[in-house]
């Protein structure tokens, strides 16, 4: 009886416990490097015009995002402190296709 209330108690905490990101399959690594303060000016017809979002980085080509998934393991707030390294799940955006991304998963390295 004991055992078992031990083995019931360890499977408990393990399920409990499971990092949702480590069953997850990444396309992709990169490094987020900061906040898009460009000061365009913003055509009401061109979205892709309009600064705002974060850049990343990934192999070799900058891109930007306006939003991290609901999902995600990553914060960013006034302390963030660029660059950070992160694996991600991405597409180009329908809207917005020069360097506007979509970011689908996300996760810190």
């Amino acid at each position: 009886m004991n055992k078992s209330l031990i083995l019931g108690l360890f499977l408990c905490c393990t399920v409990a416990c499971h990092d949702e990101t480590s069953s997850v399959q990444f396309m992709d690594t990169g490094s987020l490097l900061g906040y898009d303060s460009r000061m365009m000016p913003c055509m009401a017809n061109n979205l892709c015009a309009c600064p705002g979002g974060i850049f990343v980085q990934i192999r070799e080509k900058t891109y930007r995002f306006l939003e991290l998934p609901k999902n995600s393991n990553v914060i960013l707030d006034g302390t963030t402190r660029f660059p950070l390294k992160v694996k991600l799940n991405w597409e180009k955006s329908k809207t917005c296709p020069l360097d506007l991304i979509e970011i689908k998963q996300i996760a810190l390295l």
